[in-house]
C-alpha cells in the first residue's frame, strides 16, 4: 500500500500539463489549457486542463482525473506502475523498506534485461536475416504479416532441449534467474542443478507489462502433433496470467478510437484479428477473465467485449468472466458477450470472411447483464409465484455482484421489478442475494 500522503505530495509536485502535453496539443486558455480530447473522437476541443487543481475535464465525453489517472486511461498503466512512473520524474522514491527495495529493485530489473535478451533472440530467429524456415512458413500460412509480426515482437524458439540454457546459463547463478523467470526447468526429482528449456520449437509472444517490460512468453505450437498447443510461462515474480493482458500496447489506439476492446482466448487470434482489419483486440493470458484484468481494460476502454465459443464449456466460461467483469462495471461501463459458431475460433473466422467481425459478430453481441438474466429466466416459469421469487433471488445474487454506489444496480431492479414483481434489492432478499453472489 502507498500512503495517501505521499500520493498527495506527489500530485503537488507533478506538472499535470507536462504529463497530458507529451500526448495532447494543449493551448494556454486564460489559466487553463485546451486541447482534443483523446479519449473520443472530436474536431472542437473540449478537454482541459487546470494546473492549479492539478485536473484534467473533458467536457464532451465527461473523463477527467488527476495525472495518475491519465496515465493509467491513456497508457494502461497499472495504478502502481502509474505512480512509479510520476514520481522517478520528480525524483521522489515511492515509501518502503530502501534497503529491500533496492536489493528487489536490481534483481527485478536483472530479470527484465534477461527477458528482453531473450526475447530479442527469439524475435531474431523468426525476422532476422535467416529465419526458421517452418516457422516463417507458418506464420506466412496463418496469413500474418512481418509489420504485423513485429508489431508484436512474434519470435521463434528452436526445437532443442537447451537452446536458451547454453545461449544464457552459463553459470549456476545465470541458471537460477532463467528458472526464476520460467524460461527453464529443472529435472524432476534433480538437485545436481540439471535442466532443459520450457520453450521448444514453438511461436513465441511476448508479454509486456504496462510498462512496456517483458514479463513472460506464450508459445504456440507449429508442429501438428506438438502438445500442448499452447504453453505459457509459469508464474513468477514478474509474470501472473491473471494481471496480464496479451497485446494492449498494439491495440491501444484502436482502443481509443472505437472506446472497446475485444478480449480473445489465443494469442494468434488477437494478431489475426489486429492483423484483418480489427485493431481493438488483446487476449487473455490463459483464463477468461479476472476483476484484475477487467480493471485495467476498463481505465482505457468504456466496454468490454468478450468472445466465447458457442458450445456448454464456452457458456460456463461466459459465466465466470462475467461474474469477473460485474464488480468492476461502473456507472458508462458496459459489458458485452460474442459467442462463436461451433467449430471456428476469432481466427479462422476473420480469415475465412474479413468482413465478418464487422458485419457478423458486431450484430451477435449480447449485453453480459442481459445474458445473465434471460439464463435465469429460462429456469423459472415466472407464470408461478414461486418462479417469480426464485428469479428475483437469483437476480439479487447478481446484482450483490455491482458496485454498491452509482445507478445501475437500480436500473437492474427496476428490470427484474417488471420481470417478477418483486424488487431484488429488497432488504430481506440481501443476506441470500450475498450468498448467492459469493
Amino acid at each position: 500500500m502507498i500512503p495517501q500522503d505521499f500520493i498527495a505530495d506527489l500530485n503537488q509536485r507533478i506538472d499535470i500539463v507536462d504529463v497530458v502535453g507529451k500526448h495532447v496539443d494543449l493551448k494556454k486558455a486564460g489559466n487553463e489549457y485546451k486541447g482534443l480530447c483523446p479519449f473520443h473522437n472530436e474536431k472542437t476541443p473540449s478537454f482541459t486542463v487546470n494546473p492549479a487543481k492539478q485536473f484534467y475535464h473533458c467536457f464532451g465525453c465527461h473523463e477527467g482525473g488527476n495525472a495518475i489517472k491519465f496515465l493509467m486511461k491513456q497508457e494502461g498503466k497499472s495504478f502502481r506502475a502509474a505512480v512509479d512512473d510520476l514520481a522517478s520524474s520528480v525524483g521522489l522514491k515511492v515509501p518502503g523498506n530502501q534497503t529491500d527495495n533496492r536489493r528487489q529493485t536490481a534483481g527485478t530489473e536483472a530479470n527484465h534485461e534477461l527477458l528482453e535478451l531473450v526475447c530479442n533472440v527469439f524475435q531474431g530467429n523468426l525476422l532476422g536475416k535467416t529465419p526458421h524456415t517452418a516457422a516463417a512458413a507458418y506464420l506466412k500460412e496463418r496469413g500474418i504479416s512481418r509489420r504485423t509480426a513485429e508489431a508484436y515482437r512474434i519470435g521463434y524458439a528452436p526445437h532443442r532441449w537447451d537452446y536458451v540454457l547454453k545461449k544464457f546459463g552459463t553459470t549456476a547463478r545465470a541458471r537460477r534467474q532463467l528458472e526464476d523467470i520460467g524460461l527453464i526447468v529443472r529435472k524432476d526429482d534433480d538437485q545436481e542443478g540439471h535442466f532443459y528449456d520450457h520453450f521448444r520449437d514453438r511461436l513465441m509472444f511476448p508479454i509486456i507489462d504496462s510498462r512496456n517490460r517483458v514479463v513472460g512468453f506464450g508459445g504456440r505450437a507449429i508442429g501438428k502433433d506438438q502438445v500442448p498447443k499452447y504453453l505459457n510461462s509459469p508464474t513468477t515474480d514478474l509474470y501472473r496470467k491473471g494481471k496480464e493482458i496479451f497485446g494492449l500496447g498494439p491495440a491501444l489506439p484502436g482502443i481509443r478510437a472505437t472506446g472497446s476492446v475485444l478480449v480473445v482466448e489465443g494469442f494468434m487470434d488477437a494478431v489475426s484479428l489486429h492483423h484483418h482489419g480489427v485493431p481493438n483486440a488483446v487476449a487473455s493470458c490463459g483464463t477468461a477473465m479476472t476483476t484484475e484484468q477487467a480493471t485495467r481494460l476498463f481505465n482505457v476502454a468504456d466496454e468490454i467485449v468478450i468472445h466465447f465459443d458457442g458450445d456448454d464449456a464456452g457458456r460456463r466460461a461466459a459465466i465466470k468472466a462475467s461474474q469477473a467483469l460485474l464488480p468492476v462495471m461502473a456507472d458508462g461501463k458496459m459489458a458485452s458477450i460474442i459467442f462463436l459458431p461451433d467449430g471456428h475460433d476469432p481466427d479462422s473466422l476473420v480469415r475465412s470472411d474479413p468482413k465478418w467481425y464487422e458485419q457478423v459478430a458486431q450484430r451477435t453481441r449480447r449485453p453480459v447483464l442481459e445474458y445473465l438474466l434471460d439464463r435465469i429466466e429460462s429456469d423459472c416459469d415466472l407464470s408461478r409465484l414461486d418462479g417469480c421469487a426464485l428469479y428475483s433471488l437469483r437476480a439479487a445474487g447478481v446484482i450483490a455482484q455491482l458496485p454498491k454506489s452509482g445507478i445501475l444496480r437500480h436500473i437492474v431492479s427496476d428490470y427484474c421489478v417488471r420481470k417478477s414483481g418483486c424488487d431484488p434489492l429488497a432488504e430481506e432478499l440481501s443476506p441470500s442475494s450475498e450468498k448467492l453472489a459469493q
